[in-house]
This record gives C-alpha cells, sequence and structure tokens, in this order.
C-alpha cells in the first residue's frame, strides 16, 4: 500500500553521476596547491598578527593573491608561488624561500610552521 493520495506520483530518485575523469590528476595536484597555500597564509597571519597586522590588512593581502589563481578549472599551471608573493609583499614583506617581514621572518617550509625574529 502507498502513502501517496489520489493522483500524486511517486518522487524519482535522481540518476546517479558519474565521478569526473580525473583528467590524470589535475583536480588532486590543485587541491593539495590550495592546501599548501592556505597552510602558507594562516602561518603568515598568525606570526604578523602580534606585530600589528590588522584584519583588514589581511583580507587585502588575500584578495591580492586570489587575482594570481587560475579561472579557468583546466589551468594545471602552479600558482603557489605566485599567489604567496602577492599575498606577502601586500603585507610588506618580500619571499625569499621564507617570507621576511622587518620584524619577523616566516619559515613556509619549515614542519613548526613559523618562527619569528627580533
Amino acid at each position: 500500500m502507498s502513502d501517496r493520495g489520489p493522483g500524486e506520483q511517486a518522487a524519482r530518485e535522481p540518476a546517479p553521476r558519474e565521478p569526473a575523469p580525473d583528467d590524470d590528476g589535475l583536480r588532486d595536484r590543485r587541491v593539495e596547491r590550495f592546501r599548501r597555500l592556505m597552510a602558507a597564509q594562516e602561518r603568515i597571519a598568525e606570526a604578523l598578527t602580534p606585530h600589528g597586522v590588522t584584519d583588514a590588512q589581511l583580507q587585502a593581502a588575500l584578495a591580492a593573491a586570489e587575482e594570481a589563481l587560475p579561472r579557468d578549472p583546466d589551468d594545471d599551471r602552479d600558482f603557489y608561488l605566485p599567489a604567496l608573493e602577492r599575498y606577502v609583499v601586500t603585507l610588506g614583506g618580500r619571499l625569499e624561500g621564507d617570507a621576511i617581514f622587518p620584524d619577523v621572518t616566516v619559515a613556509l617550509d619549515d614542519e613548526r610552521g613559523w618562527h619569528g625574529t627580533a
């Protein structure tokens, strides 16, 4: 027996979607680049906040970094360094394998995340 009233049709189950092809790992590479970029940006923000960097400055740096991101989902260029450099430069630093600021250095390849210099 059905719970439907007279004249009601059963709702159709959506057809299962086929998974999109991975394009030889493109999606995984892009996800990893975004993960690395966001982790570096977070470490920089944590290191600079005690030195007076404001939320508005951090937001401006994020917006600048976003300009370096590819718009085409099939674009496989590595955007990590161009986006990170825009982020660092917008905050007044320079990128030298580490992010160098007047009163703090943020190590980008250090498992501990960052270290400060006075």
